[in-house]
């Protein structure tokens, strides 16, 4: 009988470890979703300061220039799709 008992107390000591194991599963995710939000706005915010950089380069016919700026609002524009993505599913998750 004692050791049935040992046997249901394992087990459950072993459930609450679980338990306390996705608990902070759930808390990192909350920690992963404001730093996505950061970067996210982040992003946004940087993207009109390249499209203007970008119109002020063709004004001046800065060819080269222009290239650059606008492979980096490509990536911006990707990244914004990857964040908000990313955002979604870690909310489905939560």
């Amino acid at each position: 009988m004692k050791v049935e008992l040992s046997l249901v107390g394992d087990i459950r000591n072993e459930m609450n470890s679980i338990g306390d194991g996705v608990q902070q599963a759930f808390n990192r995710l909350s920690q992963i979703d404001v730093i996505l939000q950061k970067s996210l706005a982040d992003t946004k915010r940087l993207l009109p300061e390249v499209d203007n950089g970008l119109k002020m380069a063709k004004d001046l016919g800065a060819d080269s220039l222009v290239s650059e700026l606008q492979g980096l609002a490509s990536d911006l524009k990707s990244n914004v799709n990857f964040i908000q993505d990313a955002i979604k599913k870690i909310k489905a998750i939560g």
